[in-house]
């Protein structure tokens, strides 16, 4: 039974007191708070050092809970490096709108011994929304995530760049490769940010951040790429609001999101999919030129001229479809308050395919399922015999059932009692037979449903 809280509320979810730090030294803590006159403001401290804190997921359960209006969750990240070995305080505290402070305490061990260090879980290792190529290098979804980063990657040359929503850092790397004069990398996920920074080198900076509140100043850069994010945002337009708050005056935002539909498996963390055009009309609300454009994936095959050092350059002709291009999975847009840049149309190569050995299995699994039809068809058509058989069977037990018994002539002499033998079988009884014709019935449906024609 949920109980209505009517006071500053705070919890904190991790780390549990006795905790190790996360990779790197890195303390992720995590958890909710709420106050009746608003969210209220939160201080991470570990060891007494301050840590980045922002607003996470929405927290349905503690609302419903706690009988309140919902509640959103936050995170921090912290570092324990350099602090000596033994424990360590981690102090959260909520400070509401009218001065109520609500404090609470943990403590994290700090070690130098290196046989406790390892094995230690990756914070991000059980969120698979967030891309990390190491996982799976070569794949279309890699390969689709890196074709974008390339494609924005001559807006780079002598920028200062934001990432926003950088996950591990991948797409951060390229376009610093790319002759950027500087790249920050934000994003919500503590995880994905420990990961960024375990892999940055000079001139490469990530931040734990919200997009609907960047830990940035205005008009920090020259250029925004903001890829496969806005799908997750349920407020979009304060969104692009805040990422041209942190572009300068004739800047470039680079953006991207799935077409609803396209991919048909249901993508949970998706809040709110927009088409083309409705991404169209929220960029055009706020910059002055807008360049939509889509994105397809699809396999390729490709003659390769150049070295053979695994690099594969392909210039010209440029690739064309065979049989028509097929429906794009995102749209792509270019925006800002100066003239749009001319991006060359740009891909990537996804890890080698078999596409023989696809074909052979293809066929395999279609030869598979017309012997499975075959014996679906079969199993069907013994399923009718069956319902006929019983319904036969059903009227000749009615029919003898009714006939009247012979009647003896007067002549004729009763026989002799037959010897002893088993009794004749019953016919059926009316609700047997009945019973029978519906449970082949039954039958007969639930294979036409397993294996329909």
């Amino acid at each position: 039974m949920s109980t209505v809280a009517t006071t500053t509320q705070l919890s904190v979810d991790r780390p549990a007191d006795g905790e190790l730090p996360a990779v790197r030294d890195q303390v992720v803590v995590e958890g909710w708070a709420w106050s009746p006159d608003g969210p209220p403001q939160l201080t991470v401290t570990v060891a007494g050092r301050p840590t980045e804190v922002v607003p996470s997921g929405w927290r349905p359960d503690v609302s419903a809970a706690l009988g309140i209006g919902e509640i959103r969750g936050f995170v921090a990240l912290g570092s324990a490096t350099g602090l000596p070995a033994g424990q360590a305080e981690v102090i959260v505290t909520a400070t509401a709108a009218d001065g109520v402070t609500v404090e609470r305490r943990r403590t994290i061990d700090v070690t130098s011994d290196p046989s406790r260090r390892e094995g230690r879980p990756r914070p991000w290792a059980d969120f698979t929304e967030r891309l990390d190529p190491a996982v799976a290098p070569g794949s279309l979804t890699h390969v689709e995530h890196v074709a974008r980063y390339r494609w924005a990657a001559p807006l780079a040359a002598g920028a200062d760049v934001l990432d926003a929503a950088c996950g591990v850092g991948y797409g951060a790397h390229l376009l610093s490769r790319a002759g950027a004069r500087s790249v920050t990398g934000v994003d919500a996920f503590a995880g994905a940010i420990i990961e960024a920074r375990e892999q940055a080198h000079p001139g490469l900076e990530f931040l734990l951040g919200d997009l609907l509140d960047l830990p940035l100043e205005d008009d920090a850069f020259d250029v925004v790429v903001c890829f496969e994010a806005i799908e997750h945002i349920a407020e979009q337009g304060r969104m692009l609001e805040e990422l041209k708050r942190v572009l300068r005056p004739g800047g470039v935002l680079a953006v991207s999101t799935p077409v609803p539909g396209a991919i048909t498996v249901h993508n949970p963390h998706h809040v709110a999919e927009i088409t083309a055009d409705e991404l169209e009309r929220l960029l055009r609300a706020r910059f002055a030129h807008v360049s939509i454009l889509a994105q397809h994936s699809a396999v390729a095959s490709v003659i390769d001229v150049g070295p053979r050092d695994g690099q594969v350059a392909v210039t010209s002709p440029p690739l064309g479809w065979t049989a028509g291009p097929v429906e794009p999975l995102y749209a792509v847009a270019l925006a800002g308050d100066g003239d749009l840049p001319d991006l060359a149309p740009t891909g990537a190569l996804a890890a080698g395919v078999d596409i023989g050995g696809l074909v052979s299995q293809f066929y395999a699994t279609a030869d598979e399922l017309a012997k499975a039809r075959a014996e679906a068809t079969a199993l069907r058509a013994r399923a009718i015999r069956a319902e006929h058989a019983f319904e036969a069977l059903g009227a000749s037990a009615a029919a003898a059932a009714t006939e009247p018994p012979p009647i003896a002539s007067p002549a004729q002499t009763p026989a002799a009692d037959p010897a002893p033998g088993p009794d004749p079988a019953p016919a059926p009884s009316p609700p047997l037979r009945s019973r029978a014709r519906r449970l082949a019935k039954r039958a007969a449906r639930a294979v036409a449903r397993r294996w329909p024609e």
